[in-house]
């Protein structure tokens, strides 16, 4: 897939400020995971149940594992795995994916 810096801003605008904290409802982001292979959102492992359904039911709310969201995020995580664009572009695009590429130990904290 071609890297596209502004596809799907517009829609995908209100869902990313979620994941920075903005439409949460009092859950953390790091509750949430990013599975790389799928590049699909969900709760992280570990959760307990009660709290597993309701950072599930914001991904469903928000609609985050929308083919449009999904495209987005694999034209930032293929740029930047082509080296097209530099780890600190996907920070301040999509620190999601900037934080769990951290976490998944896929960039060396502090890049």
């Amino acid at each position: 897939m071609a890297y596209r810096s502004g596809f799907g801003r517009r829609r995908a605008a209100p869902a990313l400020a979620a994941l920075r904290g903005a439409a949460l409802g009092g859950l953390r982001d790091d509750w949430f995971s990013l599975e790389l292979s799928t590049l699909q959102v969900t709760p992280r492992v570990g959760l307990p149940e009660p709290l597993r359904q309701r950072v599930q039911a914001t991904i469903d709310r928000l609609d985050l594992n929308d083919d449009e969201f999904i495209q987005a995020r694999a034209g930032h995580y293929e740029a930047f795995q082509s080296g097209d664009v530099q780890f600190r572009h996907v920070q301040k695009h999509f620190p999601f994916l900037a934080k769990e590429l951290i976490r998944q130990g896929l960039v060396p904290e502090g890049a």
